[in-house]
């Protein structure tokens, strides 16, 4: 379920970091949810997400940028979803990094690649928004 208070409070983030081309820590997305003015929190991770991927997509369309590409854990790359999503909206330039591997058997090397390409992609659109 998509938390409608919370989307520009990530695309505000989104959209900050993409135009200083910089990363977001899993931990500041989910910061976001716990300021409920003292409410009893009921989110649940799938909302944070449903929500995080509804604020991407208000920015732009797959298509055009996967902002997800700015989320960074520990090897500072997205969690899996990102690659997901990337193999299928850009198959054309995935191939042409990794050939037909499937998500599952790629490198860190490979991964950071990937992520490097969109965040570049991410990094152009910021400039017309």
């Amino acid at each position: 379920m998509v938390i409608r208070e919370k989307l520009s409070d990530i695309q505000d983030l989104l959209i900050e970091r993409a135009i200083s081309k910089s990363t977001i820590k899993y931990y500041e997305i989910y910061k976001i949810f716990e300021e409920n003015n003292g409410e009893k929190n009921e989110i649940t991770k799938d909302d944070i997400w449903d929500t995080f991927e509804k604020a991407c997509r208000n920015i732009a369309e797959t298509e055009e940028a996967i902002y997800g590409a700015l989320m960074s854990n520990k090897d500072g790359i997205p969690a899996d979803g990102f690659f997901d999503i990337y193999s299928h909206k850009r198959a054309e330039k995935y191939n042409e990094i990794v050939g037909d591997k499937i998500i599952q058997n790629l490198t860190l090397e490979e991964m950071i690649q990937i992520t490097n390409d969109e965040r570049n992609t991410v990094y152009q659109h910021s400039q017309y928004i």
